[in-house]
């Protein structure tokens, strides 16, 4: 699990109320390297993908994100990738098409 890998590393891992800006301060935004963001709720994820992005320019910034209708708008927000869950599905139908072509 890779919170569970980050916090034996080391890693910050904050589940708490994104919509509160001492979130990313506990956090430690303006040093990280790298932020995924996995809120259920797009306007929190909308939100928190702004808000890192103003805090620290370079970081790397990815989004799960249920609706792939908002990807250009995270990705405006900073987001060098947002992972969404059609993405995701197609991606292992591709691999499992792929593998019963190669066995047949």
């Amino acid at each position: 699990m890779l919170s569970g890998a980050s916090v034996r590393t080391g890693e910050p891992v904050i589940a708490d109320d994104a919509k509160q800006e001492s979130t990313l301060v506990d956090a430690g935004i303006e040093r990280a390297n790298f932020v995924v963001i996995t809120a259920n709720n797009i306007e929190t994820a909308l939100l928190f993908t702004k808000r890192a992005r103003e805090r620290n320019k370079k970081a790397a910034i990815v989004v799960r994100c249920y609706m792939d209708e908002f990807t250009e708008i995270l990705e405006s927000l900073g987001a060098i990738e947002v992972i969404s869950s059609s993405k995701s599905a197609f991606n292992e139908i591709s691999k499992r098409i792929g593998t019963a072509d190669a066995a047949r």
